[in-house]
């Protein structure tokens, strides 16, 4: 293998998350290929989004396209096809090796495809894949079902990841559960579709898209936020009427610092909208990117 792991972007014209270095990467607009051909004496460098093709692109610092592994300032990796064309969603054979990129471009390094865990030089691992609970098994999952689950872990850190497995913990989906816990909250049934079982060291899921929370407030678990006297919550709660109306927490939750640390990084992480009122309009933004970035484990005051 010449080159390990890969990350990239797909269609998100505003940023990208380094998972590793938990930094944001702005990319301009795009010209198009045949325009990069014409323009090669302009010297154009960086990342290119064609909008034509809906495809990436690198340019080197000599303004040539970039081809096959490319490794950016946070240490990840991406591959780019003969054309130049960045690949992405799907598993990929380069040089007799099979990678898993995802939907980002980025190479799935200490992360999920799926139920199957991509170690850091992205080959599979299965001792550290998911289970399955209940009827049937792995093979009866979905595609659809395995793309939602890479998609709800692709943005947590790949720190945080080894630090989850590392200490003994593990995924487990249970396809056949509707839901873990059906509180009432604001007059409705409020469904949640996940559990973290610190008993256990699992999280339990049986809605793919609700493993982002859960992860979410596994970080906070880790980093000591649920203690009586943490001070990190209580500056964050502090500071609810800045994100409250963002957030949307159920009455059930309002003082269940465990949902609402869950339900703030999930937000960050996958709606942009979201992100952005936290960075700007209140301390939750900062406050959640240091947990993200902090070494996994430390405990936050």
């Amino acid at each position: 293998m010449k080159s390990p792991s890969g990350k990239g972007v797909k269609e998100l014209r505003k940023f990208l998350l380094g998972l590793a270095a938990g930094v944001f990467l702005t990319f301009s607009a795009v010209p198009s290929a045949a325009w990069a051909q014409e323009n090669q004496n302009q010297r154009e460098t960086g990342w290119h989004y064609d909008e034509d093709r809906e495809k990436w692109y690198y340019y080197t610092e000599e303004g040539n396209l970039q081809t096959g592994w490319f490794q950016d300032s946070s240490g990840s990796w991406y591959w780019f096809n003969s054309r130049g064309e960045m690949v992405c969603g799907g598993y990929q054979v380069i040089d007799g090796q099979r990678y898993y990129f995802l939907e980002n471009g980025q190479m799935a390094a200490g992360q999920y495809a799926g139920l199957s865990y991509m170690n850091l030089s992205g080959q599979p691992d299965s001792s550290r894949d998911m289970t399955v609970e209940g009827r049937g098994n792995a093979k009866a999952v979905n595609a659809e079902t395995r793309k939602e689950i890479t998609k709800a872990l692709q943005d947590i850190p790949r720190e945080w990841i080894l630090h989850f497995l590392n200490h003994g913990w593990e995924f487990v989906y249970y396809p056949d559960k509707e839901y873990f816990s059906a509180p009432q909250s604001d007059g409705e049934t409020y469904y949640v579709r996940y559990k973290l079982d610190d008993s256990c060291r699992k999280i339990k899921f049986c809605d793919p898209e609700a493993l982002t929370q859960a992860f979410g407030e596994y970080i906070g678990y880790a980093s000591g936020c649920y203690e009586p006297d943490s001070q990190f919550m209580e500056d964050l709660l502090k500071d609810s009427q800045s994100w409250k109306e963002t957030a949307d927490i159920p009455e059930y939750f309002v003082n269940d610092a465990q949902f609402t640390l869950g339900r703030l990084i999930s937000l960050y992480l996958t709606d942009p909208e979201a992100r952005e009122t936290f960075d700007t309009k209140s301390l939750a933004g900062q406050m959640i990117r240091t947990l993200l970035q902090c070494q996994p484990g430390t405990l936050v005051p």
